[in-house]
């Protein structure tokens, strides 16, 4: 597979990825729709409600990273980078992912799929007795942290390529 397949497929993914879990938001709006009625107009809160919203909100946004890198839609602080030529940025880019991105989720890699495999093993589960989504939630970290090194990577092997040909894939 040439760079710019594997470039394309990770982006594919991600894109998959992205736009099939940004569907979670949409139980959550219904479920805070459906609590704030319960709560304001029948005076009938449930403490199971806040946790379960949080919780998928954390799925929504752990699984939706890989997306945001594809799209470029993450904060930059890019005060002088904007100034410097391209092969420049891309070769800051590339000793970034290098240093800081690839050994942080690597981290959380490894940390997430030790933290899943006990949490279902220990069948966890939320303050308010809520047993499935802690589990799977916890599941789905180092799942989440799998598609962003995979796009992460080859959004590395982008700016490397940049950097070094002087040229995008």
């Amino acid at each position: 597979m040439s760079l710019r397949g594997f470039v394309s497929v990770c982006d594919s993914i991600n894109d998959w990825v992205g736009r099939t879990f940004a569907w979670v938001a949409v139980p959550i709006a219904l479920l805070v729709l459906y609590e704030v009625i319960s709560r304001r107009v029948f005076n009938n809160p449930h403490l199971w409600a806040l946790d379960t919203a949080t919780l998928l909100y954390a799925v929504h946004f752990m699984m939706v990273g890989g997306y945001g890198l594809v799209h470029n839609s993450h904060i930059n602080i890019d005060i002088f980078y904007n100034y410097f030529p391209k092969r420049l940025q891309a070769g800051l880019d590339a000793a970034q992912y290098l240093v800081l991105f690839f050994p942080f989720f690597l981290i959380l890699l490894y940390a997430g799929t030790d933290l899943a495999v006990e949490s279902v093993a220990a069948g966890d589960k939320t303050v308010t007795g809520v047993p499935i989504i802690v589990p799977v939630m916890k599941t789905l970290m180092p799942l989440a942290s799998f598609f962003i090194l995979l796009q992460g990577l080859a959004q590395f092997v982008r700016s490397l390529h940049l950097c070094i040909r002087g040229r995008e894939i």
